[in-house]
């Protein structure tokens, strides 16, 4: 006779637990190394120095004309940067809660989940997301710049209205706080 066994249920759980969770950790890797990019983005761009920007003009290649544009418009530039990684920060906590959530959701100790939230994925954040790629990019700004030019002009096609509305509600309260702070 041939018998079909059932799969055992416990078994089933504990397959699709483990997709979630390594789904999950996948995505937090992502944002992590998107972060990282931008944060090191924002270091590159705004430390190339004048000898850098010259070498950049004179290689005329797409990537390099690419960067002078985006430097060319710093206060663009720096909101875009800092609305993206925002954006990436935020979803790097809101996933991480709630992968903690769900992994410690039958275990009581308050402590273990505070230690994971706010410690673990705070260090991730500041080592991974934003010290260690800075370094680099101040190390290497030309090669950081170049590598971040399509992205970071992309994004910043993409999010215009906002990135203008920021750019501009910034220059208002300059132009505002330079005329009651004027010596």
């Amino acid at each position: 006779n041939f018998y079909i066994l059932d799969p055992d249920p416990l078994l089933i759980i504990l397959a699709s637990n483990l997709f979630y969770y390594i789904t999950g950790i996948f995505a937090l890797f992502l944002l992590l190394l998107a972060s990282a990019l931008i944060s090191g983005s924002e270091t590159a761009f705004f430390s190339l120095s004048p000898k850098a920007i010259k070498k950049l003009k004179k290689e005329n290649s797409r990537k390099s004309n690419l960067v002078f544009d985006l430097i060319y418009k710093p206060k663009e530039l720096l909101a875009t940067i800092l609305l993206l990684n925002n954006f990436l920060n935020v979803g790097i906590i809101i996933l991480s809660t709630y992968m903690s959530n769900n992994i410690f959701k039958n275990n009581s100790n308050e402590i273990l989940l505070f230690f994971f939230q706010v410690i673990i994925i705070t260090f991730l954040i500041l080592m991974m997301g934003e010290v260690l790629p800075k370094i680099y990019a101040h190390r290497n700004p030309i090669l950081f710049s170049k590598l971040m030019s399509i992205p970071v002009s992309f994004i910043q096609k993409l999010f215009s209205p906002i990135i203008t509305l920021l750019v501009k509600t910034t220059s208002l309260i300059d132009k505002r706080l330079k005329k009651t702070y004027n010596l």
